[in-house]
């Protein structure tokens, strides 16, 4: 009975976003180190699927503070992380060559980067791959009806089937994934040079690393979070979706393609945003700060001041705090 409680309970990965918004709170408000491992390490110990997002602040702020840090890069290696990942982050500009020709280092990433192969859903990544390319190619169609609430229709039922398409199922974004299981024509790359139709696809902003392919599809379509509230809340519990992603979703509904902001169908802008979503323009409206920390705190995320100080850091110091976004 103790274990299958204890197995439930590592299940649902709500505590799991506590043991890592309290990390971040010790750190980056108060400056604990000491207890801000002591809850990063709970949290990686204690589930078998980790946000490569949280591994890699975790490395930063070890590596910033003369801690051990590389445990946290192998153990990132299991969840996505790439070496070459580690190039976008100014923070390691000074360590970067040895960490790029660290022997060790390597070899861990070969390992475990087999592990991460075997449990990627690529059937389902494909599902995805699709998805994105039809929606830069017609994200800006005006019969929304038609469109947008049917792709979404299409999306729910995939979830239904293999669970909400992020880091934990399909994985982070990566150009040669395919390839690596000897399918390189699967590529999106390859797709789109394929198919002159998706000649004006944007290639993936490096600087925006560790996000999903799914992202920019439902960042187009406003209705996401509206449409797919119960699925992300369930998403949530199971560790398939970070927190901080479903704020960006929730923000967007307010934010018109014209820089203001709108009242969206039963939801109200007055019980506050997340302040996470990075098209927003949240200096055209003031948002208390007590019910911006509410929604937070309902959605498992830290508090503003949080997100506040990291961005200090990002700013002061070559730090990469938000992640897995666009």
């Amino acid at each position: 009975m103790f274990l299958q409680n204890f197995q439930a309970q590592n299940d649902d990965y709500r505590n799991y976003y506590k043991l890592i918004n309290r990390a971040e709170y010790y750190y980056f408000i108060e400056h604990n180190i000491d207890s801000c491992f002591h809850n990063y390490d709970k949290a990686f110990h204690n589930y078998d699927f980790v946000f490569v997002r949280d591994l890699v602040i975790a490395s930063e702020i070890a590596y910033f503070e003369g801690k051990e840090y590389k445990k946290y890069i192998i153990q990132a290696f299991k969840y996505g992380l790439k070496l070459d990942y580690l190039k976008e982050i100014k923070l390691f500009n000074p360590i970067i060559d040895s960490l790029l020709n660290d022997e060790e280092l390597k070899n861990e990433f070969l390992s475990y980067r087999k592990e991460y192969l075997s449990k990627i859903n690529f059937s389902y990544l494909l599902f995805i791959y699709d998805l994105y390319l039809d929606d830069q190619k017609y994200k800006t169609i005006t019969d929304y009806e038609t469109y947008h609430l049917h792709k979404l229709g299409i999306l729910k039922q995939e979830i239904f089937k293999y669970g909400f398409p992020g880091d934990k199922t399909i994985g982070i974004d990566c150009e040669d994934i395919f390839a690596e299981i000897g399918k390189p024509e699967l590529d999106l790359n390859f797709k789109k040079k394929l198919n002159n139709e998706y000649e004006h696809v944007v290639k993936f902003n490096r600087d925006k690393i560790f996000q999903t392919n799914i992202n920019p599809f439902l960042y187009h379509n406003p209705n996401s979070f509206c449409e797919l509230e119960d699925i992300f809340l369930e998403s949530l519990k199971k560790g398939e979706i970070h927190p901080r992603l479903i704020g960006v979703f929730y923000d967007n509904m307010f934010c018109s393609r014209k820089k203001t902001f709108i009242e969206y169908k039963n939801y109200n802008i007055n019980e506050g945003l997340f302040m996470l979503n990075p098209y927003c323009r949240y200096d055209l409206i003031y948002f208390d700060r007590k019910r911006i920390n509410k929604i937070r705190e309902k959605w498992f995320v830290p508090p503003i001041e949080v997100d506040e100080s990291m961005k200090e850091y990002e700013k002061k110091y070559g730090f990469v705090c938000f992640l897995n976004l666009f």
